[in-house]
């Protein structure tokens, strides 16, 4: 059995103004009750935090900033992040998003990380984890993708395992209906990474993935491909509803015998099981 815990785009960094819908202020705390609830009652092998656990300080007032400053502000509020998450009492495993390398080198990510690459796997329990770094196709660009070798990395990770496979990445490598989105709706090119049908070409060849994770979007989401459920999980600060409510949204996954169990919590609920 693999028992895991996800949770995705705290977006720690500066208060944002209400109309913006993302409560960046409760970042600090939303993650220290999520890391009190991990260890005293979750207990997982693993959690899988899906990326942009900053919010760029480029997004709002530094714009007129020296790139230098906003880049070690960044990183000082990744720090922060991290540290706090570092305090669970298992391990953590990061994927990168694209607030967090706004301004960040990923090598700077992958230094604190303690990873070679941006991407990697791991394998947790019974389950073996992938980490996908979807990537700007050119710098301080909203549209990603998985370059090419980084996608025969995958091929060859995913043939040497005999295990169940969990693939994570930040944006959504399906093709998501995106009616309805409060960021997104009308903008695929800004959520959806650009060569995901070659993405999940590689993955449905592979035969043994179980489910494919990622965050970005702010909401919860399952669409199918090649009968593998690709599932985005909801942001932890989003504001669900205008009202300054702020979703506190993580996921506990169970993975046992073939069985999937994936229950978003907080205030915007969510269940799927196979």
């Amino acid at each position: 059995m693999t028992k895991l815990a996800i949770v995705t785009d705290a977006h720690w960094g500066p208060a944002k103004p209400i109309k913006s819908r993302k409560l960046t202020q409760l970042a600090e705390p939303l993650l220290a009750d999520f890391v009190r609830h991990v260890n005293n009652q979750v207990k997982p092998d693993a959690v899988l935090q899906l990326g942009d656990l900053i919010e760029d300080i480029m997004s709002d007032e530094g714009q007129n900033m020296p790139s230098s400053l906003a880049s070690a502000l960044d990183l000082d509020n990744y720090l922060q992040g991290w540290t706090l998450l570092d305090g669970c009492k298992c391990p953590v495993y990061h994927v990168a998003g694209n607030h967090d390398t706004w301004m960040v080198d990923p090598d700077a990510l992958t230094s604190v990380w303690n990873t070679p690459e941006a991407y990697y796997s791991v394998d947790v329990g019974d389950a073996h984890v992938v980490i996908l770094y979807t990537q700007s196709i050119e710098p301080q660009s909203m549209t990603t993708h998985v370059p090419h070798e980084q996608l025969m990395w995958l091929k060859d990770d995913l043939a040497a395992t005999d295990k169940p496979v969990i693939i994570c990445s930040h944006y959504s490598l399906a093709d998501q209906d995106l009616t309805g989105n409060y960021w997104f709706e009308g903008l695929p090119q800004e959520c959806l990474v650009q060569n995901r049908a070659d993405v999940r070409a590689v993955i449905a060849s592979a035969g043994n993935v179980m489910v494919a994770f990622n965050g970005h979007l702010h909401w919860n989401n399952v669409t199918e491909h090649d009968g593998i459920p690709y599932i985005t999980i909801q942001s932890l600060t989003q504001d669900i509803d205008g009202s300054e409510t702020p979703a506190k949204a993580y996921a506990e996954v169970t993975i046992k015998d073939g069985f999937l169990w994936v229950e978003v919590m907080g205030n915007d609920p969510f269940l799927y099981q196979r």
